[in-house]
């Protein structure tokens, strides 16, 4: 079969129209169309009420007038895709028979006059740019590259990428009330559960599934646990989790899978990410200050060596020593008279030093001398930030 056209009879499974349930935002829709127009609405009230519509016809009634939110256009495309993933994630025997139709082109053909929106989302004719065929394709792709579970993870949720920003998971796991050890979540955007080979967290036991779980930590939504479809269930707190669809999880709640052999009580850890974004905050207010204090003509030099944070380095770096004078020795004697030193390091090799005093004043004087001829060569002075180590580096 090199080409399918008709979304119909034993293709109806790829029609948006085909009734599977869909999550979007929290709530179950009948199919993928009930869900994109859900996604059209910035009411509430309206999306609770297209999830409680089954019929097509009567859904399209009631968002006959609906409008599109600002920057549709520039979104749908992301949300489109997003909602037929869930649909094939959802459904393991639709994913299946997506998967049959091998590499047959798989066109999304409407009939009629064409129009902006049956030409985009598929073709009229032969014409069109077929986007939800594209997508259809793509998914069927990563089902036969094994690659679908992890991009409907990344297509579905916001996950945080950066380490800093990840909290730390700790399961605790009991066997009859006896604890046997801990299992550390801290360095992954998601944790695959099962007994499968690839999964982050093996089990042995007959009743988990091959992928059984996921665990992840979205930005808006926070720490999540999904059932992946599993035969015999998820439970938070002794209570099954509907599958497919994501679960907050808290400090002191209990896991179980499966038979429930073992019990895995979570503990979160998050005081590290709040010191990140402290500290970053704290970087943007200096920033902020820096360039206030820069555009203010009426300010100082001192001024703006205190907003850069200059004043606060007692720390210099002395470059360009002649190769007499380039021991600890001859550099306490040549800057000992400005004050007293915490240390000093020399680096014979690169004829340049460190010296951190114990007083800023010290410092300041000692940047002061840059350019000083010592033996017939000019030493450099300048104090010593991060920055100068690493370009030294």
């Amino acid at each position: 079969m090199d080409k399918i056209t008709e979304f119909s009879n034993q293709f109806s499974f790829l029609n948006n129209d085909h009734i599977c349930l869909v999550h979007y935002d929290g709530l179950l829709y009948a199919s993928v169309t009930h869900a994109f127009q859900a996604a059209r609405a910035t009411s509430e009230s309206l999306r609770e009420q297209i999830s409680n519509i089954h019929d097509i016809e009567s859904m399209y009634e009631i968002v006959e007038n609906l409008e599109d939110p600002p920057e549709w256009n520039k979104n749908r495309v992301k949300i489109m895709e997003m909602l037929i993933r869930d649909k094939f994630r959802r459904n393991h025997i639709l994913r299946e028979r997506l998967a049959e139709t091998a590499s047959a082109l798989l066109q999304n053909s409407y009939e009629g006059e064409p129009n902006t929106s049956n030409l985009f989302w598929g073709t009229v004719n032969e014409r069109g740019d077929n986007t939800i065929g594209k997508i259809l394709m793509k998914i069927r792709s990563d089902i036969q590259k094994e690659c679908e579970l992890e991009n409907w993870i990344l297509s579905t949720f916001e996950l945080i990428t950066e380490i800093p920003e990840m909290p730390r998971i700790v399961l605790h796991v009991y066997k009859n009330d006896e604890k046997l050890r801990k299992i550390y979540l801290e360095d992954k955007r998601f944790y695959t559960i099962g007994t499968a080979l690839d999964c982050d967290l093996k089990f042995r036991q007959d009743s988990i599934s091959a992928y059984h779980s996921i665990i992840l930590f979205d930005r808006s939504l926070g720490l999540l646990i999904i059932d992946l479809n599993s035969t015999t269930g998820t439970y938070i707190n002794s209570n099954r989790i509907k599958k497919s669809i994501p679960a907050p999880l808290e400090t002191n709640d209990t896991l179980f899978f499966g038979e429930k052999t073992k019990k895995y009580k979570v503990e979160i850890y998050i005081e590290h990410v709040k010191r990140e974004y402290e500290k970053r905050i704290r970087a943007i207010d200096k920033e902020l200050q820096t360039l206030e204090t820069l555009q203010n003509p009426g300010k100082n030099i001192e001024s703006v060596k205190e907003s850069l944070g200059m004043n606060k380095v007692r720390k210099v770096r002395v470059e360009n020593l002649p190769k007499k004078i380039c021991h600890e020795k001859d550099l306490r004697e040549l800057f000992g008279s400005l004050g007293e030193f915490e240390y000093v390091d020399v680096s014979t090799r690169r004829f340049e030093a460190t010296l951190k005093f114990k007083i800023q004043k010290a410092a300041d004087a000692a940047v002061k001398w840059n350019g000083m001829n010592v033996q017939n060569r000019r030493l450099k002075i300048s104090y010593y930030t991060q920055a100068a180590r690493s370009r030294s580096r």
